[in-house]
């Protein structure tokens, strides 16, 4: 009971967050691209789109691709299917 209760609660704060209208993710992407890119003089990223059929949406993304460990994402966008 309590764990569901923690899940709904973190859920609805996550809502609020991206239905705050003053919220532009691209302001941070502006800070976030920078900040994991930092001194690297050349960068190898990935395009992934991926289909949620689901749900109709669709989501693309660009990873930073690293030597030490799992992709990072950079920059991601997800949109309603045509």
């Amino acid at each position: 009971m309590c764990a569901a209760w923690i899940r709904s609660t973190r859920r609805k704060q996550v809502d609020r967050l991206v239905g705050n209208a003053k919220l532009d993710v691209w302001d941070y992407f502006r800070l976030w691209v920078p900040y994991v890119v930092a001194a690297r003089k050349a960068i190898v990223v990935a395009m992934d789109w991926t289909d949620f059929d689901r749900d109709g949406h669709a989501t693309i993304a660009l990873n930073l691709l690293t030597d030490h460990g799992p992709a990072i994402p950079l920059l991601w966008r997800s949109v309603p299917k045509a």
